[in-house]
């Protein structure tokens, strides 16, 4: 029922007459389960690919660095992929081809995995940080490691999913124009702007922070 369900979702699944992409993911399903996961839980996780717009060729490149991420992170397969998703997509990765899709997931799950094993936040939170902040770090050329460094060390500050990722894109805003009140925040805190834009022009949010906390 639940690979049923998640072929539905798939776009170039359902459209194939031949049914040959339907057959690729339930053997995709079969293989990974195979491998210790439970059948349910790899076709939610084809399920939500699905319905996050992914086709049948993308779905197959994603699949196994999401299950990694799961089962690093103790979380469900079917929220991980939710997450896993939503931070790739807004930040604008590649994921045209199968290769795309593998180097895309494999990169996001690997940076979400040494975020919350290296200061105290979960996947959950760090998934939640990034994507809040998504839609507006890679405008400002900061990369998905320099954005997740900084998720970190708020997480060990205590601020945490969406409170982190609101508290990075208000900084970036401002100092993308640090002018008005701004300007007189960061003097009356005794913060060299250049120094601040400086360190978010090298894409080294973890810097500035250091900077922030000096």
């Amino acid at each position: 029922k639940a690979i049923i369900d998640a072929v539905a979702v798939t776009g170039d699944a359902v459209g194939d007459l031949s049914g040959k992409n339907e057959a690729r993911l339930r053997d995709l399903t079969r293989n990974f389960t195979g491998m210790g996961y439970a059948a349910e839980e790899v076709a939610q996780a084809v399920g939500y690919m699905g319905m996050a717009g992914m086709k049948t060729n993308q779905i197959m490149g994603s699949m196994e660095p999401t299950l990694k991420l799961a089962k690093a992170g103790s979380l469900d397969v079917a929220r991980t992929t939710d997450l896993v998703t939503d931070v790739t997509t807004s930040f604008g990765l590649k994921m045209g081809t199968t290769e795309e899709s593998t180097k895309s997931m494999t990169r996001t799950a690997d940076v979400l995995t040494y975020t919350f094993t290296s200061a105290n936040t979960t996947l959950d939170y760090a998934a939640r940080s990034l994507f809040a902040i998504g839609a507006v770090a890679p405008q400002a050329g900061l990369s998905l490691e320099s954005m997740a460094g900084a998720v970190g060390q708020l997480g060990s500050a205590g601020i945490k999913a969406e409170k982190a990722g609101t508290s990075l894109r208000n900084v970036i805003l401002r100092l993308a124009n640090p002018k008005g009140p701004a300007s007189d925040m960061f003097k009356a805190l005794k913060l060299d702007v250049d120094d601040l834009t400086d360190a978010l022009a090298r894409d080294d949010l973890p810097g500035m922070f250091e900077k922030l906390n000096a």
